[in-house]
């Protein structure tokens, strides 16, 4: 990755967090960029800026200030947000399971957040509650990855594969495996024993050619895991 590109994403984030505190100087709690840019892993035309916000309160007129600091970042790069309350941040429940493993990453100092006001509780997740939550949350992106396979076409590729990774990390924490990056999902894969090598994106990227086949791979891989149905943790 070049230096010009990971300044362009430092710069949009930083123009969506100037913004948002503008609008919200008291209400907003909670800021905390997570995901690949918080890594340093960013993949230029694929990576999205992802952001764990909480605010005092959710109300219409939160949601539309978001809108306006998004539309005000002036950027092709997607920003991908969680919403919360500061009381849903200070319970375990109703988070998808990413959302807990970034909290407990902002509980364990992981993750610093760029703001986080005086005060503010964010609840840890035990490991059973997580591996409760990826039944549900593995039986979704099964469903939304086979509708994804249907309509994939070269525009959409990378959401088709990014519930793809999203299916294999949920089985890797089954197997106890912790793996945030696209390179420890590629380096730890070979346990799930797939029917088919997965690539890389920077590999996606540079042959477009290819996408028919890639488009038959992950039909293929639709039977693996539906083969691998998770049973709640009792």
């Amino acid at each position: 990755m070049r230096r010009a590109e990971l300044i362009e994403y430092c710069r949009t984030e930083e123009h969506f967090f100037e913004a948002l505190k503008r609008k919200f100087p008291q209400s907003l709690s909670l800021y905390c960029v997570t995901g690949s840019l918080a890594r340093g892993e960013i993949i230029p035309c694929w990576s999205d800026i992802d952001v764990l916000l909480a605010f005092e309160e959710l109300s219409a007129d939160v949601f539309e200030g978001i809108s306006e600091s998004l539309l005000e970042s002036k950027s092709e790069i997607k920003i991908g947000l969680s919403v919360f309350s500061d009381s849903e941040v200070s319970h375990s429940n109703r988070k998808l399971v990413r959302t807990m493993l970034a909290m407990n990453d902002i509980v364990d100092g992981t993750l610093t957040p760029r703001l986080m006001k005086q005060g503010m509780k964010v609840a840890a997740t035990a490991r059973e509650t997580i591996l409760q939550a990826n039944c549900i949350e593995y039986a979704r992106a099964l469903h939304d990855y086979k509708r994804s396979v249907l309509d994939c076409t070269p525009e959409s590729e990378v959401n088709t594969y990014k519930l793809l990774i999203l299916l294999i990390k949920i089985l890797l924490t089954e197997l106890e495996v912790a793996a945030n990056s696209y390179s420890e999902v590629l380096e730890h894969v070979s346990r799930l024993s797939l029917s088919v090598a997965i690539q890389d994106p920077q590999t996606i990227i540079r042959t477009p050619s290819l996408f028919a086949q890639r488009k038959m791979q992950y039909a293929e891989l639709v039977e693996d895991f539906t083969k691998r149905s998770l049973e709640p943790a009792l």
